[in-house]
């Protein structure tokens, strides 16, 4: 199982964006059955919110050194004045 979890790793945000997007769209349709049309709208907003966050590329990790050989990690965020 644990193999399985660490495979899944890098797809872990898609595949949780893809699964919320599903579920809201169907509680939303869901009035005592689904027609095939609305089973293609839940596929579509799946295949938009998963692919979505998993084209967009994570924010790329830094590493700052702080005195005395402390380091560490963060979350880089450019601001305007990076050019992009």
């Amino acid at each position: 199982m644990t193999g399985m979890l660490e495979a899944l790793a890098p797809y872990r945000k898609a595949i949780a964006a893809a699964l919320v997007a599903a579920l809201t769209t169907a509680a939303t349709l869901v009035d005592g059955g689904l027609t095939v049309g609305e089973v293609l709208t839940i596929a579509a907003a799946a295949v938009a919110a998963g692919g979505g966050v998993y084209a967009v590329p994570n924010a790329p990790q830094r590493t700052i050194v702080r005195g005395r050989g402390d380091s560490v990690s963060h979350t880089y965020r450019p601001d305007v004045s990076d050019g992009i």
